[in-house]
């Protein structure tokens, strides 16, 4: 875990000057694998959260990241103070690059103005859109891991720290749909988020995790 934690924080914290195309691939690693791990993404398919799709109050979003005979499920997550930092970091990333690349800005700005987290590359001048499978990919392939290696790291981090209803919850385990949240659930919302605040983001940086931006001040283009 340190390994690939600190492998995305150098590369991210490398000194200028260097391409905007590769700063901003190196911040939208470090995002996607702190959120992959930060909210045990399956890394298969599905989606990953902008800042702008979180509830505000809460801070709870409905995570699909599975697909049962052709099905999407869904499971509500709970973003953490450094997850949510993230997540503004590189919104402001994001909006950024349209401001310092004009002849960019709509294609950027038309993704980040669709659901979910705004994915992309610049190769060759050109903005290409991402999946969130080949986004987490791209993270875990650094180290020659899983996919979904976030999701068992952090399941070691809360097996008898969480409740079994909590991590039930949180996982995405039990009937399809709502599953943990339907009408027969006696889960408090509450009580979930507390479960969760008390480790997610200690358990984070213990391995490195941190919220970190790009230095776009001496990118060339």
């Amino acid at each position: 875990m340190r390994a690939l934690t600190s492998a995305l924080a150098q590369d991210l914290e490398t000194a200028p000057p260097r391409p905007v195309s590769e700063l901003h691939d190196a911040m939208t690693r470090h995002s996607v694998g702190l959120l992959a791990f930060a909210l045990a993404h399956r890394g298969t398919s599905g989606t990953l959260p902008a800042v702008q799709d979180i509830d505000e109050q809460t801070r709870f979003y409905w995570l699909d990241d599975k697909n049962v005979r052709g099905h999407t499920t869904k499971r509500m997550v709970w973003i953490s103070d450094m997850t949510a930092k993230q997540l503004s970091l590189y919104d402001r990333h994001v909006r950024d690059l349209e401001k310092m690349l004009p002849e960019m800005a709509p294609d950027i700005r038309a993704i980040r103005q669709q659901p979910g987290l705004p994915l992309f590359s610049m190769k060759q001048g050109k903005v290409e859109p991402i999946s969130v499978k080949t986004a987490i990919g791209d993270v875990m392939g650094t180290q020659n891991l899983r996919k979904n290696s976030g999701r068992h790291w952090l399941r070691a981090q809360l097996v008898g720290q969480c409740s079994t209803e909590t991590l039930h919850a949180f996982y995405g385990h039990g009937p399809l749909n709502s599953g943990s949240w339907d009408f027969a659930s006696t889960l408090d919302p509450a009580l979930y988020r507390a479960d969760l605040a008390r480790m997610l983001d200690p358990s984070l940086k213990a391995a490195g995790w941190a919220p970190r931006s790009a230095n776009l001040r001496g990118a060339t283009l």
